[in-house]
């Protein structure tokens, strides 16, 4: 085994440790008045964690402080792989949980750039899962006999809130029977499922294992929302790829890799046959590449388990909080005794906060939509599925064609208008509706009454 050499100095990533503290330093803010709101009652400095529940606010706090711990051993040059395993964790945790424009996992990649460590990001953790990464890191500083940060030794609600844990399976290895995923209700799919469950029985290789439970969440996506298919198709198929491989080499049987293929693909006709770079003839995972794509498919079904079970986000639970407020308004205008095209101008409305809604999540055929978001798209008579291949929120749009930010920016020019008479709001809603149409135009789309909308936001065609 390679021995790599942490260096001496207080350096962690390519950035000093100042520079580190800065980054952490609204993580720190949050943390201190995340305790004085519990322990006191304070007020919440940040409106969006008013949104979620008392457990989201624990999880946050105990997940906070166990990062700080974390990031503290690793400038102490604890160079263990599993403590950064654990960093990386913690970080996908803090960042769904905190209300924050600060992207806490993707600075880890740096670090374990540094330490030689070929491992992608994290996944987030649950509740009891953080109470184990705690006690795990703390046993970690009776080890190596390290001091604790002192933001940590000041506070008084760690100690009442951790729940030290230990349990036989790591939060980096869940056993691969926890992430199985809900049956699919859809008749047309049980027979595949239980082809599915058949393959991942028999299974010789851990490939084989992880492609069968990425088709088989694919295949019961009825029973979830927000799945992004492309990336379990491109998952499945570069385990499968790694799979014939090593059968190759072996000289085994790849008779199962065969088959899990065959589903992988009749799943891609299935789903409207969008971009998977594994099923390109002629693709292969290079001998080195495989240990960081076996990993990142665990993380994949890590996340998919943990997104099936948790509560929304700050941000998500804002944004549902909008489109309830958005309908009740409809609700309300709508008991007025409206004109004919007062009642358009409601409908169109509704019809961008709905497509708003939509561009924020992945969506297939067949996959389930939040119940809120579901029942704003039969008022508003859109389609669930408009442009759900086009606007994928994973994919890289430059933001001067992204039709989601162009769809925001109408909404709260709209909104603006309804609370403030400034003249100038005319012209810039112009503006911004012109430009929706041109993103529009760029994705190949035509927004939903887009004749509607044209015609009361008086918008020439040259957008």
């Amino acid at each position: 085994m390679t021995t790599h050499t942490v260096p001496p100095a207080p350096h962690f990533g390519r950035s000093p440790k100042a520079t580190w503290d800065l980054i952490l330093q609204p993580l720190t803010t949050h943390l201190c008045d995340l305790e004085a709101h519990l322990l006191h009652g304070q007020p919440l400095q940040d409106s969006l964690l008013s949104y979620t529940s008392l457990q989201h606010h624990h999880t946050l706090f105990l997940a906070g402080h166990s990062l700080l711990l974390g990031v503290t051993l690793l400038f102490q040059h604890d160079a263990d792989p599993q403590t950064l395993g654990l960093v990386q964790d913690l970080a996908c945790t803090v960042e769904r949980l905190l209300p924050s424009e600060v992207s806490l996992p993707g600075v880890f990649e740096e670090l374990a750039e540094d330490l030689q460590r070929d491992r992608t990001n994290g996944a987030p953790l649950h509740l009891h899962e953080v109470h184990q990464t705690a006690t795990l890191l703390l046993q970690r500083f009776t080890l190596l006999d390290h001091p604790r940060p002192a933001l940590f030794q000041s506070s008084v609600l760690f100690p009442q809130l951790h729940q030290p844990t230990l349990s036989p399976d790591h939060p980096l290895t869940p056993p691969l029977t926890a992430l199985h995923p809900d049956p699919t209700l859809a008749p047309e799919r049980q027979a595949r499922e239980a082809a599915l469950y058949a393959l991942l029985e028999n299974a010789t290789l851990s490939e084989e294992q992880h492609a069968a439970l990425l088709l088989l969440h694919l295949n019961a996506r009825d029973r979830y929302t927000n799945h992004p298919v492309n990336v379990f198709l491109n998952m499945a198929g570069g385990c499968l790829l790694i799979a014939r491989d090593r059968h190759t080499e072996a000289r085994t049987s790849a008779v199962h890799t065969q088959a899990l293929r065959a589903h992988l693909q009749a799943m891609h006709q299935e789903l409207g046959r969008v971009r998977v770079a594994a099923l390109r003839p002629g693709s292969l995972i290079e001998r080195p590449d495989r240990p960081r794509i076996v990993h990142r498919a665990l993380n994949l079904l890590r996340q998919t388990h943990y997104h099936q079970l948790t509560d929304a986000s700050p941000v998500e639970a804002a944004q549902q909080h909008l489109l309830w407020r958005a309908l009740d308004r409809l609700e309300d205008q709508w008991r007025q005794d409206l004109s004919p095209l007062q009642r358009e101008q409601l409908h169109v409305r509704l019809m961008l906060r709905c497509c708003c809604a939509l561009t924020d999540m992945h969506r297939a055929p067949g996959m389930g939509l939040p119940p809120l978001v579901e029942v704003a798209a039969q008022l508003s008579g859109l389609d669930p599925l408009w442009g759900w291949k086009a606007l994928q929120p994973d994919i890289q749009i430059p933001p001067h064609e992204n039709v989601a930010l162009a769809l925001r920016q109408v909404l709260t020019l709209l909104d603006l208008a309804d609370s403030f008479q400034i003249d100038e709001l005319g012209e810039r809603l112009r503006d911004a509706a012109g430009h929706l149409l041109a993103c529009c135009r760029h994705a190949g789309l035509r927004l939903p009454q887009q004749a509607a909308f044209e015609r009361m936001y008086v918008i020439s065609d040259a957008g």
